[in-house]
């Protein structure tokens, strides 16, 4: 009957030791997926954040042709300012490029928006 009792004892804590090696297992795997999906989210930010940057880029360059064309900027100050963005686009952040982007946001008036840009860049 010991001998029973002393299997049955050995029987349980294998269970139990092989139920808290799942557990442990099952909860790395959990942290692992959680680690995972963190990761996608802050590169799929990432995208959709330089993404967001490319679209703002082309519409201010395409807003700066139409004020050149209008002769609201002169080539002087045109090929000025684009060599700022063109500058700014090597790093992700450029103050200058972001106060135009932001300025431009702001300002609707092309003329305005030409004055500023001069005043602050010409």
């Amino acid at each position: 009957m010991e001998k029973q009792h002393e299997k049955m004892e050995r029987l349980r804590r294998e269970f139990e030791e092989r139920a808290k090696t799942e557990k442990d297992e099952r909860r790395l795997e959990m942290e692992r997926a959680k680690t995972e999906r963190e990761a996608l989210q802050h590169e799929m930010e990432k995208r959709r954040d330089a993404q967001l940057r490319g679209d703002q880029l082309l519409a201010l360059q395409s807003r700066l042709e139409v004020l050149h064309l209008s002769k609201l900027l002169t080539d002087t100050e045109m090929y000025k300012i684009e060599d700022i963005i063109v500058d700014g686009g090597e790093t992700e952040t450029d103050e200058r490029v972001d106060a135009m982007l932001s300025l431009s946001s702001r300002v609707v008036a092309n003329a305005a928006f030409a004055r500023q840009l001069r005043r602050k860049y010409g």
